[in-house]
């Protein structure tokens, strides 16, 4: 997940782990964009191309919702509505955590949401600022800090994908290392992840849950 490896995200990890926000409480993340073909035709209303804005897009709220709690949830409940091809347009996302302990998120195909996200603390707050899952903006007590994206020779087909460099650069380090997990992307963090988003899909019957 490059969101994690973004200069603004590990500033939040770190004033997190410092207790600078104290004990968190929340997090709410969305992101949510009106896909540009909307006859059912398209690529993300296919069921079998990993269609939907579970797969395509709530992996970023839900990965961040981890990287905050660490831990498995105690309850995931989930909500929204399906395409005609079966594929989830929208869906809404409460993760209960142990410690009374929330993540609010949220994920669409088919409307534009704010695409930003928020945690929540006994003694404050940050936020990035949209786009949040490749963030350049962080906003703290004491204003907003900013992290340039690195300059690049080629042109490139997604925003921000300059930030890819901040995970590629922290693989070379891992190898250098002889590691073969990252302690800032751990195994265990992929499996809980895959795990929510496989019970919000079941939870909305979608085709790809279907067995």
């Amino acid at each position: 997940m490059w969101t994690r490896f973004f200069p603004a995200v590990s500033e939040m990890r770190k004033r997190i782990n410092d207790g600078h926000l104290g004990e968190i409480k929340s997090v709410q993340a969305n992101f949510g964009f009106r896909r540009k073909d909307m006859s059912g035709n398209s690529r993300l209303d296919n069921p079998k191309l990993g269609g939907g804005a579970v797969l395509d897009v709530g992996v970023y709220p839900i990965s961040l919702a981890t990287m905050v709690f660490g831990e498995r949830p105690n309850t995931v409940y989930a909500t929204g509505w399906l395409t005609s091809t079966g594929v989830d347009e929208f869906a809404s996302i409460t993760l209960k955590y142990s410690g009374e302990r929330v993540a609010q998120l949220s994920c669409s195909i088919g409307v534009d949401l704010t695409n930003d996200a928020v945690v929540y603390g006994t003694k404050g707050k940050l936020k990035l600022q949209s786009p949040f899952w490749c963030p350049t903006k962080l906003e703290t007590a004491e204003g907003v800090l900013d992290y340039p994206l690195p300059d690049v020779e080629l042109p490139l087909n997604f925003l921000n994908s300059e930030g890819f460099g901040y995970e590629v650069e922290h693989v070379r380090r891992c190898l250098q290392a002889g590691m073969t997990e990252s302690d800032v992307m751990p195994l265990e963090h992929t499996v809980i992840v895959a795990e929510i988003m496989e019970s919000v899909m079941k939870q909305l019957g979608t085709m790809q849950s279907v067995k």
